[in-house]
């Protein structure tokens, strides 16, 4: 039975219900607008899984004294690998990450592996350090002896780890983004002892330490930093008394600005002069002078055309004097040169200097006038998350590099790896 409604809808019910439907309207179209957008950055994230983000890539030798012949790679997801550049073959490590003791109480770490931000590998290649942004450094083997022990150490309110540089077989560097660098030491003695501090050398700038030259027998240190800034540390010189071995030293000069705000990017020192060269991002080498120790500022070189420099090496000549060699970006170009002649040593593609890449160069006998050896890898992300690893190399992989003196036919050699 149907029954007719008298009653008609006044403006206000009208304008209620179509203010309700509109907002039904709008929350289900919000609501299919979210879960598509949330698809959409699921599945990206799941074609973006195919690689591993690089933390650090180095040459090195696990011949002790001779050219680099492999190529480490550690990533953040605790992955730990090594290219064998005269067989071609990947050897797999353990992953840097996983069952790490602490220096501290001995106990097994939950290390987060993308903290990772840097290694070092030890002069003897069998060992690496890998340093992270919460100022962990681990130590972990790299040998073929079923030594799989791991363990990590950190000096309190020092963080994050920028860059890791070996002095010698016992001595070493990390880089704080925080402005210091402290230099430890290993006891050669006990192999699983926790490193000493010997010297925390702060900056006192706003920059963050890059590059080092240590002079060894006036035992004098000298660090660049980000903001063109080179600091001067008499290691010799002892602390005030009643301080320990952890408190952190003062520069005993700092020249500000040597490189404008550049990044300072090499440092080398000239033996027999005692002249201390440094390159930057300005594209100028400086030169500078202890004086009674007191760092002063001599001459500024501009190298034309380049856009960056970033190596500079201490090569001696067929006399007997020393010369510098350098090495800085043409635009995408990386090119080796002489510094006073000119002369180009080589020139490498490598699509720019922002990507992660690691060099070796090097004369026979360390001397100019004698064949040169050179390799470089330079990683390229790819949009899908793998790397590609670019190799330029003087020689071909199969060369025996270690007799490197009588190589006189320099071949460039392009090979890709995927990781």
């Amino acid at each position: 039975k149907l029954v007719q409604s008298d009653s008609t809808p006044t403006p206000n019910q009208e304008k209620e219900f179509y203010s309700h439907t509109f907002d039904k309207y709008v929350h289900q179209t919000d609501s299919k607008s979210s879960t598509k957008i949330k698809k959409k950055i699921a599945q990206k994230k799941k074609n973006n899984s195919k690689g591993q983000i690089i933390c650090g890539i180095e040459f090195f030798s696990d011949r002790n004294g001779e050219m680099a012949n492999k190529l480490l790679i550690a990533t953040r997801a605790g992955g730990c690998f090594s290219l064998n550049l005269l067989l071609q073959s990947w050897e797999i490590h353990n992953n840097w990450d996983q069952f790490v003791f602490s220096f501290d109480d001995a106990k097994i770490m939950d290390l987060d592996p993308s903290t990772g931000s840097c290694i070092g590998v030890h002069p003897s290649g069998e060992r690496v350090l890998v340093g992270t942004t919460v100022g962990w450094i681990v130590i972990a083997s790299l040998s073929k002896n079923g030594d799989t022990q791991k363990f990590a150490f950190s000096c309190p309110s020092y963080r994050p780890a920028q860059s890791i540089s070996w002095i010698d077989c016992v001595n070493f560097l990390v880089f704080y983004a925080c402005g210091a660098v402290i230099w430890w030491q290993l006891d050669s003695a006990a192999r699983l002892s926790a490193p000493k501090v010997l010297h925390i050398m702060t900056l006192g700038t706003s920059g963050i330490p890059l590059c080092h030259a240590f002079d060894s027998a006036r035992n004098n240190m000298f660090i660049g930093d980000s903001r063109g800034n080179i600091a001067f540390f008499n290691l010799n010189r002892a602390l005030a008394s009643g301080d320990s071995q952890d408190t952190a030293r003062n520069p005993d000069k700092i020249l500000s600005r040597v490189h404008d705000k550049e990044h300072v990017t090499g440092i080398t020192i000239l033996v027999k002069s005692g002249v201390v060269l440094s390159v930057g991002n300005d594209g100028c080498m400086h030169q500078s002078r202890l004086d009674h120790g007191d760092l002063r500022k001599l001459i500024r070189i501009p190298i034309p055309n380049v856009t960056g420099l970033r190596h500079v090496w201490n090569v001696r000549q067929p006399n007997g004097d020393e010369s510098a060699v350098i090495g800085g970006y043409y635009g995408n170009d990386f090119v080796v040169f002489d510094s006073i002649l000119g002369y180009e040593f080589l020139r490498i593609s490598t699509g720019g200097r922002q990507r992660r890449q690691d060099l070796f160069f090097g004369f026979a006998n360390n001397s100019r006038k004698n064949s040169f050896l050179y390799g470089a890898a330079v990683v390229v992300g790819h949009k899908d998350g793998s790397n590609s690893i670019n190799f330029h190399f003087s020689h071909q992989f199969n060369d025996d590099i270690s007799d490197f003196g009588c190589i006189w036919q320099k071949q460039d050699i392009n090979e890709f790896y995927s990781i």
